[in-house]
């Protein structure tokens, strides 16, 4: 991104704060999915998420990222955070093997949610899940164990949830006999639907009814008669890290992380905010920076219903804590499929690429950047130190060295002492990036960037300064769907999975379109059983779908 270019995107950013107000004043809700309802300790909870804007009815364009909170009576379980496009987005939770046998809560909001005045989380969508640990007998909660007979009447007396707009789902065949069984998806109303689909086993394990789209709809409030207090900025962009700094000028990246560098003022009591596009996945971010504080409320919630089991579960609780145990070890990449995320192009694809191999191997790297790197030079400075200056181009295009520092970075990790640039091991670099341009990163500009990229990526021997720290951080969860495609071309997979397919983020056209219905294929398991084939979601004027069926697989 050029000179002229960042100009316009810092008038873009004005813009937005004058409107900031505006954007605050609306009301947002997140409805989400889950592919079941019941999981083992250990598994993997897929998640589908929708934050919409209630006085419409539409996704809510405010809000870039959502957080997820599972509460048990005692408290916070787990948490994730689910990046949104456009209101939708998807992720996961991967449940530790230490939480004890319960009922669960999971909640999920925006930080928009919290300029509400008195924001209630006991009476904004939830759902229950339940929980078993198969490999110690620890309890959260309250767990009634029950006869066989008790827990039989409570099974069939559960309510089931109502079919609700028409969607149909048609299995081919309807007894399950292939591997592979297509099922099709047709919309049958007048407007467009988003929504998920999930297929799982049920072995007919009691589990607390999942309140659907349609309970969601039910408790939005009036967006009249909701106050704000206005003391946070909506996150727009995406996550807002707030943190601690000692320093005047904060910085953090993500370590392999191109383009996930920010940088800001920090206040006088210390506080810093970065304004990012959301970081991905759980990574290590390195920074001058103290401490990180955690964007989860957890709010202290009513307790979830009492979750009841019978001596005539142990069969299938314990295959179900067998597959869990085998998809941790064979569950392949190629299982899953990566869905569109927002990116963050802080850089632009305009830039010279030197890979090292491609040149003779010089010990030192004052004599790479001397015989082969062009457009680096080193000046000196009044105390010794050298400073590295790239040649960049100007707005006509004209090449010329920087008066400046550039900034030097190895793996995404800007280095502030170029010194320490030329003491690094050039046997480590795979290739050096040169941005010849000019960049604005947060407040400061920047004459010219190089990312030096090493064979690992981990910015291996890279010597910090003292203010430097490395934390752990929990970024949004790549979004992701877990089709199970290429399952049939890996025969040697031990193939017990509870979830079938699972798709987060799918739509339909309004009927008599051309999108109206689709064909997905479902891999069938190992193992006969009756599984659930399970679509929620949303219309394009806020109805809600829901519809469910089961198929048999001998």
């Amino acid at each position: 991104m050029r000179r002229d270019s960042n100009i316009l995107v810092i008038l873009a950013a004005l813009l937005l704060l004058i409107s900031a107000p505006s954007y605050a004043q609306r009301v947002e809700r997140v409805w989400f999915s889950t592919d079941r309802s019941l999981y083992v300790a250990g598994e993997r909870i897929w998640c589908s998420a929708l934050c919409m804007d209630v006085a419409t009815r539409t996704p809510s364009e405010l809000s870039s990222i959502a957080y997820m909170e599972l509460h048990s009576a005692s408290g916070v379980a787990h948490t994730a955070k689910i990046a949104l496009m456009e209101g939708r987005g998807a992720g996961y939770l991967d449940l530790p093997n230490t939480l004890p046998t319960g009922n669960y809560r999971l909640i999920a909001y925006t930080s928009a949610n919290l300029n509400e005045r008195g924001y209630d989380f006991n009476s904004s969508f939830s759902r229950e899940i339940s929980i078993f640990n198969v490999l110690t007998t620890a309890r959260s909660g309250e767990v009634k164990v029950v006869g066989e007979s008790e827990y039989s009447t409570a099974a069939k007396a559960a309510s089931k949830s109502k079919p609700c707009a028409d969607v149909q789902i048609n299995v081919i065949p309807e007894t399950g006999c292939s591997h592979q069984i297509p099922i099709r998806i047709e919309n049958r109303t007048d407007e467009e639907i988003t929504f998920s689909l999930s297929i799982f086993n049920d072995d007919g394990i009691l589990v607390s009814r999942a309140k659907g789209p349609e309970e969601f709809l039910e408790m939005l409030p009036n967006a009249d008669e909701v106050l704000f207090d206005r003391n946070r900025i909506p996150e727009y962009e995406g996550e807002i890290i707030t943190a601690k700094c000692a320093e005047k000028t904060a910085y953090i990246s993500a370590i392999g992380n191109y383009s996930d560098i920010y940088i800001a003022e920090s206040a006088d009591d210390g506080t810093v905010r970065f304004f990012t596009s959301n970081i991905y996945g759980d990574v290590e971010l390195v920074g001058n920076i103290t401490s990180i504080e955690r964007p989860f409320v957890e709010p202290q919630l009513e307790a979830p219903s009492p979750l009841l089991i019978s001596e005539s579960l142990r069969d299938r609780l314990q295959f179900r804590g067998a597959a869990m145990q085998i998809g941790r070890r064979f569950d392949y990449e190629i299982l899953y499929e990566l869905l569109p995320r927002r990116e963050n192009p802080l850089f632009g694809d305009e830039h010279i690429t030197y890979r090292l191999d491609d040149y003779t191997r010089f010990p030192l790297m004052e004599e790479i950047i001397i015989e082969f790197i062009q457009e680096i030079r080193a000046r000196k400075k009044t105390d010794g130190t050298r400073d590295l200056q790239v040649r960049v181009e100007d707005v006509f295009r004209r090449p010329q060295f920087s008066q400046d520092a550039s900034l030097m970075m190895v793996d995404g990790v800007p280095v502030l002492d170029h010194e320490i640039i030329y003491r690094y091991d050039p046997l480590l670099i795979e290739s050096i990036d040169i941005y010849p341009y000019a960049y604005f990163i947060g407040s400061r500009q920047f004459d010219g960037i190089v990312n030096i990229k090493t064979y690992k990526g981990t910015i291996p021997s890279l010597t910090l300064g003292s203010e430097v720290r490395i934390m752990e951080f929990q970024g949004a969860a790549i979004p992701m769907a877990y089709t199970c495609q290429n399952l049939a071309e890996n025969a040697d997979y031990p193939d017990y999975r509870q979830t079938l397919y699972w798709h987060p983020l799918l739509t339909a056209g309004a009927e008599g379109t051309t999108d109206s219905s689709t064909t997905i294929i479902c891999n069938t398991p190992d193992y006969s059983g009756t599984f659930s084939i399970v679509l929620e979601g949303i219309t394009s004027s806020g109805r809600p779908v829901f519809c469910k069926k089961t198929f048999k697989v001998q």
